[in-house]
């Protein structure tokens, strides 16, 4: 696809059409429809207050708590449906999970030493970890997709993008709702909101949620259910006015997850000693890997998997005003803990197994003022903060590769991280005229992170069929013993870095938005804790992304028809990158992290939403060609090396057609989501860029929706991936072991909720 000329053509054609629509309004107002409608306007915070949505200069993508209802977006995860150029993958199979890629910077690996580059934020509250990030949307207000660069406003960690969750406030009126359903797999759930108020000035909102559902398999070996899941969650809110100028909004969260095996599919081993693969090594050439090579039929794990944790957390929002500006505080406080076992390679033999492991975040303390305002008749919007963020927490993955053929050791992971940041900000909006601004926004962030390795061997004793954790037999780093606890405490690290963005836009009649900027967004800088050796206990540098982007917003035909289109072009340097090298003297190679490449990435973004009558449809487009320009030989990679974790197309359409009735209505939706092919990985060993490639697919979704509003009641008829399509989500490259695998997507689910409102 040429890009450059699609972008060229959306945005000439949209910016010469506005004007001539909007004249032609003036002149003759276009007849009304059968049911006049228009597309309701959406408010968003992308610049840290509350603006309409076609008037804010970035490219972000707002979902209405009925556009996440319609969609079945229901988490996280299922943004993918819904926004252009966003991936979204579970971590080891953990549905409460999510590492997140937006316009192609992706984290692959989910350690408390190394951030993520895309900031995911509930209330204003960043959320550090994958593990927990994959947000439930119950009974929130919007839902953000902001696409490049964040750093100046965002802060944390928004290299590529941030994604922003409001909650529903608690009202003033006495409300509730209660909602259960059920599905196929034995999928059923239970859910709940109440809203009380307290006097005039204060509300209480509380919401709750059980969901869960048997597997999509059962292992023949063990007799587990295959993709289980089992979560609760609660959200209760306060809403407190204090007066006409003051406001305090707390929240508190907590969400507990449980499901058993992950729904991997062994994909390709490879020939190794003696011509045999590990498989007929173990069998004595009776077998070979080839015979469990079944990708949508993951029956044969050997151990009971398991994935269980909980993540809580909470937030208090001060607003106020003071004169003619606006103080805001935002104090945050989140943790979480969470086991988890896995057995990789869908064999009854050992290739990879993952022992019981845990990951805590002790504690995840935070603190934004932010203090903004108008000046100068009101031509200059200005704003200015501060952040403070501290964080702690522990990584325990101890885990056996090729057991028994190569020895019965195996390694762990094992070490506790700090991280710390400090920052402050300011962004300015000028009116030159009532039809031209400019902005420019930079922000200093100054992180301090801290870790203590404690790495060792462990005997990996044999148990019923797979091993067991056994007793420490030796540390990974050298220099120290057991009786030390294996500490190694690294030297802290600190680094500096000045996200910034400059940008114009220009209104040539009411209804069109043109605009241009250009922002510098950083990803942390942070410690390797899987090293092995003394050498890869490095540090590595914060990532850097120049992007340039140009847009436009449109109304047309007395907002009937929205059409939103922006191009971008990014440079994206010193990638972290996860290698595995051998050092010099080193016994055994080491997984290492370094800043080992550069890239450049550029595509086309445009959304579409059109309302005929009682028919709205939805549409989104997004393009991403990205190319590695630089990559350090220690990599043993070329710059030939496709770019991994980013679709090179995505894509969604969707319809609702709304049958009134005397007694209420009925919703007709329908959806399909596309994912371009994405490539994961290409190393040694004799993996091939088509064995790690996962090739492109639609999905197919709908629900049918009955409102009787009398008696306050829906009722809706669900299924997703209707065409019961077949697919991965992700491929896993662990060629050290001498195999691929594969992440199963989930199959045909349909089924029926109940709702009623009072």
């Amino acid at each position: 696809m040429d890009t450059r000329r699609v972008t060229l053509s959306l945005l000439v054609g949209t910016s010469m059409l506005a004007p001539g629509v909007a004249h032609a309004q003036d002149a003759a107002p276009a007849p009304a429809l059968q049911t006049p409608t228009k597309i309701e306007d959406v408010y968003v915070t992308a610049t840290r207050r509350e603006e309409r949505l076609q008037d804010v200069p970035v490219a972000v993508t707002a979902l209405t708590a009925a556009a996440l209802d319609k969609q079945q977006v229901l988490d996280v995860s299922a943004l993918q449906r819904a926004a252009p150029n966003i991936l979204v993958l579970d971590f080891g199979g953990r549905a409460s999970s999510s590492r997140i890629g937006l316009r192609g910077p992706f984290n692959n690996d989910s350690i408390i030493s190394q951030d993520n580059p895309v900031g995911i934020y509930l209330d204003g509250v960043y959320i550090a970890r994958s593990a927990g990030a994959n947000l439930n949307f119950l009974d929130v207000e919007r839902v953000e997709v902001l696409r490049g660069p964040q750093g100046t406003l965002f802060g944390r960690n928004t290299l590529g993008g941030a994604i922003s969750v409001t909650t529903q406030r608690p009202t003033d009126e006495f409300e509730g709702w209660v909602e259960g359903g059920y599905g196929n797999y034995d999928a059923w759930q239970l859910s709940g909101m109440v809203n009380v108020p307290i006097g005039e000035k204060a509300g209480l909102r509380i919401v709750a949620k059980h969901d869960e559902r048997d597997g999509f398999a059962r292992s023949s070996l063990t007799g587990q259910d295959i993709a289980d899941k089992q979560q609760d969650y609660v959200r209760a809110a306060f809403n407190l006015d204090i007066n006409d100028n003051w406001n305090v909004y707390v929240t508190g969260d907590y969400t507990h997850d449980k499901n058993g095996a992950s729904r991997l599919a062994l994909l390709q081993t490879f020939p190794i000693i003696f011509g045999l693969d590990y498989i007929g090594l173990a069998t004595g050439g009776l077998q070979s890997g080839a015979d469990y090579i079944d990708p949508f039929n993951p029956v044969t794990q050997t151990q009971l998997q398991f994935f269980k944790g909980w993540a809580a957390g909470g937030s208090v929002t001060i607003t106020g005003e003071i004169g003619d500006m606006t103080l805001k505080s935002i104090t945050g406080y989140r943790k979480l803990k969470e086991r988890n076992a896995s057995d990789t390679d869908n064999t009854p033999f050992s290739f990879v197994y993952t022992i019981p492991g845990a990951e805590r975040q002790s504690k995840q303390f935070s603190e934004e003022l932010q203090l903004y305002g108008n000046a100068f008749d009101d031509r200059l919007d200005w704003i200015v903060g501060g952040y403070y963020f501290d964080e702690s927490g522990t990584e325990l993955t101890p885990f056996v590769a090729l057991w028994p053929v190569f020895g019965t050791a195996g390694q762990s992971t094992l070490g506790s991280a700090s991280n710390s940041s400090v920052g402050a900000f300011v962004q300015l909006t000028y009116s030159i005229t009532d039809a031209l601004r400019l902005t420019g926004g930079i922000r200093y962030t100054h992180d301090e992170r801290s870790i203590v390795s404690q790495n060792f061997i462990f005997n990996a004793g044999p148990g019923p069929v797979v091993p067991v954790f056994g007793p420490i037999i030796a540390c990974a780093l050298t220099g120290v013993t057991p009786a030390d606890g294996c500490a190694v405490e690294a030297p802290k690290a600190k680094f500096d870095y000045t996200p910034f963005t400059l940008g114009v836009d220009f209104r040539p009649v009411d209804n069109l938005l043109l605009y241009a900027k250009f922002s510098r967004g950083y990803r942390a800088g942070g410690y390797n804790l899987r090293a092995t050796d003394r050498n890869g206990l490095n540090t590595f540098d914060p990532e850097r992304m120049n992007s340039w982007e140009i847009g436009e917003k449109v109304d047309l035909f007395d907002d009937r028809l929205r059409l939103n289109v922006n191009a971008y072009y990014d440079l994206y340097k010193s990638i972290q990158i996860s290698t595995v090298v051998q050092f010099p003297g080193s016994v055994a190679p080491t997984a290492i992290i370094g800043n080992f490449g550069n890239a450049r990435i550029w595509g086309v973004e445009a959304e579409l939403t059109a309302v005929l009558g009682n028919l709205t449809l939805n549409a989104s487009l997004g393009t991403a060609e990205a190319k590695y320009t630089k990559l350090d030989p220690t990599t043993g990679l070329t710059t030939a090396q496709p770019f991994p974790y980013t679709p090179d197309v995505t894509a969604s359409l969707g319809v609702d057609y709304l049958i009134p009735l005397s007694f209420g209505d009925i919703n007709l939706h329908a959806d399909a989501a596309y994912r371009g092919k994405v490539v994961f990985a290409t190393t040694a060993f004799g993996a091939t860029q088509a064995m790690t490639t996962t090739p492109s697919y639609w999905l197919l979704n709908a629900v049918a929706t009955l409102n009787v509003e009398s008696w306050g009641v829906e009722v809706s008829l669900w299924g997703r991936n209707l065409a019961n399509k077949k697919y991965f989500t992700e491929i896993g490259d662990i060629t050290a072991a001498f195999f691929t695998y594969a992440n199963i997507g989930d199959p045909r689910t349909y089924g029926f909720t109940i709702k009623k409102t009072f």
